[in-house]
């Protein structure tokens, strides 16, 4: 799975001159998205959490984060 996952994306956007190591070599284009709250492979690629930071040529360049509010009840 995480083979076709990293190394086809690499091959389908032309990048086959990039290295096709499963992990991020010294000279690779630092350009990826993390998924804050993906528990799992399989989580991150059926069901992508709403919060993610992208990262383009090593900088962050766009982050979507979700905040939760609990309405409670104060007991007086």
């Amino acid at each position: 799975m995480t083979r076709s996952v990293t190394l086809t994306s690499k091959r389908a956007l032309g990048e086959g001159g990039a290295s096709m190591d499963l992990f991020p070599v010294i000279g690779d284009p630092a350009d990826f998205v993390i998924l804050h709250s993906a528990g799992t492979l399989r989580s991150a690629v059926l069901n992508p959490p709403f919060d993610r930071t992208t990262i383009r040529a090593g900088t962050v360049v766009a982050r979507r984060r979700a905040s939760t509010w609990m309405l409670g009840t104060d007991e007086q």
